[in-house]
């Protein structure tokens, strides 16, 4: 279990809300390997995420001492080992979080060629996040394999078994949730994993994704129109090889 760096200056957010939520595969690659140089773009990073109230960020492996975001709750990627990068799995929220475990593939594919998944600890974050006093909505943070191979397919298909199973035993039916990331697959191939946990797909992004779902008493929406001001989505264009995702969720509870 990784415990998230807290401030007390955190707040749950009203009955009635809406949250920006956004996903974001940061390309956080050492430099001499990378598409992007971290040490220029991560510094830019953490202010772009100012705005969201959910930012859940992938391949953070190399540089995330350099994202320096106003969040009061904020969860570090799982440390390398030896010759192995981290999961590259960070998150930074302005509404409480709970702690959040690390959770790697049970399968991969690539040590060299096939984008090298096995490199690196790649998985799942999960934890909860709290809405108000008696609301919370399970969080998941997923990268799964890359590629387009025999291997890499079969890698994905069964990380998508390892993450159902842990939905089906880590959550009741009636919990609200948010699953996010680089899924390297576009939502033809998350058919599955959407009927056998219930949730909806937001439809925005390619291979990166937000999904949720409603829970007994709390319900999740799109929003479609809201008085708030939209989050500055621009900073975060150009700062990686893969463009951020943004969803605003409308959180309505029944209490």
């Amino acid at each position: 279990m990784i415990e998230p760096t807290v401030s007390n200056e955190a707040q749950a957010a009203p009955a009635s809300e809406v949250i920006d939520v956004v996903t974001y595969n940061v390309g956080g690659l050492p430099r001499w390997v990378a598409k992007v140089d971290g040490r220029k773009t991560h510094p830019l990073i953490g202010p772009g995420l100012a705005s969201f109230d959910l930012a859940l960020l992938q391949e953070d492996f190399w540089y995330h001492h350099l994202i320096d975001a106003p969040h009061a709750w904020q969860v570090r990627p799982r440390r390398g080992e030896l010759f192995r990068l981290g999961d590259g799995l960070a998150r930074f929220s302005h509404l409480p979080l709970g702690a959040v475990e690390h959770v790697p593939w049970k399968t991969a594919h690539g040590w060299t060629g096939h984008y090298n998944d096995q490199l690196a600890w790649k998985g799942f974050a999960v934890g909860r996040m709290s809405i108000s006093q008696d609301d919370f909505i399970w969080v998941y943070n997923v990268h799964f394999d890359a590629g387009g191979s025999r291997g890499d397919r079969e890698a994905r298909e069964q990380q998508r078994e390892q993450l159902i199973a842990d939905i089906l035993e880590r959550t009741a039916p009636g919990d609200a949730m948010i699953v996010a990331g680089d899924f390297n697959t576009g939502a033809n191939g998350l058919s599955d994993l959407r009927e056998r946990t219930g949730l909806e797909d937001s439809g925005a992004g390619g291979i990166d994704r937000v999904l949720f779902r409603s829970g007994h008493d709390l319900t999740l929406r799109l929003a479609a129109d809201s008085a708030r001001p939209e989050p500055d989505f621009d900073a975060l264009r150009g700062l990686s090889d893969h463009g951020a995702v943004w969803v605003r969720i409308r959180l309505e509870s029944a209490r």
